[in-house]
């Protein structure tokens, strides 16, 4: 099981990314769409609104970033302490991402 304070720092750590991020730094920003799209897998209603309004939409980049940051700030009030997610229910992705996450978070990068 991945526990909710780890799934809680994911999304928190991309959402402080999101808040710095220069917009207009378009590696960083697909860099950052592309992670925010596989944080958000343990939330369905999010993760399908993210596809939607950011992920395969035709909105100029700044847009498609605001939705994105708007949807994990989402899913980050959503959480509770009961929430849980099952490893086998996750994709490869959102493993990578979580171990390379928790990493930074230990060296005091994120």
């Amino acid at each position: 099981m991945v526990s909710p304070a780890e799934v809680k720092g994911l999304i928190a750590s991309l959402i402080r990314r999101g808040e710095t991020v220069d917009p207009h730094d378009m590696t960083v920003v697909y860099g950052w769409i592309y992670s925010s799209y596989i944080a958000l897998e343990p939330f369905p209603a999010e993760h399908r609104k993210f596809c939607e309004l950011c992920l395969d939409s035709f909105d100029p980049p700044h847009k498609r970033f605001e939705f994105g940051l708007t949807l994990l700030r989402e899913a980050f009030e959503k959480m509770d302490k009961d929430f849980t997610v099952r490893e086998d229910k996750l994709s490869e992705d959102y493993k990578r991402l979580m171990r390379r996450v928790m990493e930074w978070t230990r060296q005091g990068v994120a």
